[in-house]
């Protein structure tokens, strides 16, 4: 996305300050609900001796350090590294791909779906949001949200699926 492409696309944001507010809200707030549910998923299988428990506990774990390690051998540049006046300001540099935040995000809605089919529709519906949310902002491209997502979901069937 080139500085141009990003400034049309943001323009009607950056002309309502409030919007760009409520956009910095938003972010917080589905963050914070990712990050709330998974461990409430978990502590509920505990309190139920669920032996799903393991699996939905290593599954996201082990994915979560493989992306943690591609994306410090990748170490991308953020576009606001790369001259985008981003809406969201982070201190933050480089580790830009993949997105870490969706990636969490598509993550907890595949382990969800896993266990609660119906509790991944809204995760899910959330996780494209913040994938939204993260590219809008400028803290990400569409490519490191999208691969984020792509990386969950792949591991996610993997490990939830595939792996007996």
């Amino acid at each position: 996305m080139t500085s141009e492409r990003y400034e049309k696309l943001v323009a009607p944001l950056r002309r309502h300050p409030r919007a760009v507010a409520a956009l910095a809200g938003v972010n917080q707030a589905l963050t914070a609900l990712c990050y709330t549910v998974y461990p409430l998923l978990l502590l509920f299988l505990l309190g139920e001796r669920d032996a799903r428990f393991w699996r939905c506990l290593l599954v996201p774990a082990v994915s979560f350090a493989a992306v943690t390690l591609f994306r410090s051998a990748c170490n991308a540049p953020r576009p606001y590294e790369q001259g985008i006046d981003a809406l969201l300001k982070k201190k933050r540099t480089g580790h830009s791909f993949p997105s870490r935040h969706v990636f969490s995000a598509v993550m907890i809605a595949v382990t969800a779906a896993y266990l609660l089919p119906a509790l991944s529709v809204p995760l899910f519906v959330a996780a494209a949001l913040l994938a939204l949310i993260r590219v809008l902002g400028g803290i990400h491209y569409p490519r490191d949200v999208f691969c984020g997502a792509l990386f969950a979901l792949i591991a996610g069937g993997i490990g939830f699926w595939l792996i007996p």
